[in-house]
């Protein structure tokens, strides 16, 4: 995920926020530094009061599902505040993340954390899972009233907090799409791009919204692409409107060594643009730490192809904010 800080006025930004890989947007007014914000990054930290950080950011909100996390700080930084985006946003384990690195006081007030309790949309982000909004609040609820949440055994290999157990009936199911029961949905699926160098983003989302089920999608956990295409805006914009949140740069000598481990037919083409024989495939391959491959899409412009994740759960942190590249220094 990729995290940026926007300040209301110019001030100095402290080492131990830049150590955490949040990239300031220094140019232009501070609504075009929101609209940068919600355009390219997962969380946002506002540095100003509160009130001006409603005022700024809040006709950028949309859907709690897709939504950026957003964190305030005073200009002191004695206070870290959650305004939105707890749970499936992150936002509470950013701000402990950032909190922790300025050693200052956070201030949050979501229900379920103010009582010690893990809300199931915060399980699901946790855990690089997702769900349907309809069914959080009525969990949410039953964890307040101290209910235990039902598990299906699926769950097993999973950290369970408070309240949280293992069922023969369960409740909740893991990758279920039957309808009679709640799912929580991992997000395993690695996606490899490669797109054509006058595709828009606008294009590259049309693509993959329309031609890609909404299932698979759903279930989108990581973007990959060559190192020439992860320095462009047009792949950041890409993966931060489609809520892929983790993205993949692959460099030229892995991407061979993939497309000879899987026998792949080298494009001519491609090898003369890009130094590679293939790039989508390859890309998701690499993403998915070896994984099976569900899809493939060629539109003209560009190409998606799908590869599931070895492992359903996260090797890495979910929460590491990812080092945005030289690109960025357009914004």
């Amino acid at each position: 995920m990729k995290a940026c800080i926007i300040s209301v006025r110019d001030i100095p930004i402290p080492c131990e926020l830049q150590s955490l890989n949040l990239y300031q947007i220094k140019n232009g007014s501070l609504e075009d530094k929101a609209a940068k914000a919600f355009r390219f990054f997962d969380s946002i930290l506002f540095i100003g009061s509160c009130a001006i950080a409603i005022k700024t950011l809040f006709r950028h909100l949309s859907d709690k599902m897709s939504d950026p996390s957003i964190l305030v700080s005073d200009e002191k930084f004695f206070n870290t505040v959650l305004l939105c985006g707890s749970h499936m946003a992150g936002g509470q384990r950013v701000g402990e993340k950032i909190s922790s690195a300025l050693k200052n006081n956070f201030v949050f007030s979501t229900a379920t954390d103010i009582n010690g309790l893990t809300g199931i949309d915060l399980f699901c982000r946790d855990n690089c899972m997702t769900m349907e909004k309809k069914e959080i609040l009525s969990i949410n609820t039953e964890l307040l009233k101290g209910k235990q949440i039902e598990l299906s055994k699926d769950f097993s290999d999973f950290f369970l907090p408070k309240q949280y157990i293992l069922s023969e009936t369960p409740k909740i199911q893991l990758n279920s799409y039957n309808s009679e029961s709640v799912s929580l949905y991992t997000k395993d699926f690695s996606v490899g791009v490669g797109f054509h160098k006058n595709t828009c983003a606008l294009e590259l989302i049309r693509e993959f919204q329309t031609s890609v089920p909404g299932w698979i999608r759903q279930r989108t956990g990581k973007l990959a692409t060559i190192e020439k295409k992860y320095n462009t805006l047009v792949f950041h914009e890409f993966a931060r409107a489609c809520n892929i949140p983790f993205t993949v740069c692959c460099e030229t000598h892995s991407l061979d060594m993939a497309v000879r481990e899987l026998g792949l037919k080298e494009n001519p083409v491609v090898r003369k643009n890009t130094g590679v024989g293939a790039v989508s495939e390859p890309c998701a391959f690499i993403a998915s730490g070896k994984g099976k491959k569900i899809l493939e899409i060629k539109r003209k412009n560009c190409k998606f192809v799908v590869y599931q994740n070895t492992n359903i759960k996260p090797n890495n942190d979910p929460y590491n904010f990812e080092k945005v590249p030289e690109v960025f220094h357009e914004l």
